[in-house]
């Protein structure tokens, strides 16, 4: 069974995504997401990773075409752990 979604986008149609992996196939999409300062256009062949919470709105600029894969839960476990272990608090060093 396949997760993915393929969508076919006609000009001006918004499609509203939360993690997943999106993908433009053919055309160009602009993206937009919550928390998120930038916008960003896709076009064919580019890709963006869509984290939970983004709450992203996908408009076709023209007609597109895109998949949306969502997101492992594997995936958000480890990066929730890389990022806990990277900003954990510095042990103190003790003079030998």
């Amino acid at each position: 069974m396949s997760l993915h979604r393929m969508l076919h986008l006609q000009p001006g149609q918004v499609v509203r995504a939360d993690g997943a992996w999106l993908s433009v196939v053919r055309g160009r999409v602009w993206v937009t997401q919550a928390n998120d300062l930038d916008d960003h256009f896709l076009t064919g062949g580019q890709a963006m990773r869509l984290p939970p919470g983004a709450r992203a709105l996908i408009e076709a600029d023209g007609a597109a075409q895109l998949t949306l894969v969502p997101a492992p839960a594997w995936w958000e476990r480890w990066r929730r752990l890389a990022t806990q272990w990277a900003f954990r608090p510095a042990s103190p060093c003790l003079p030998p």
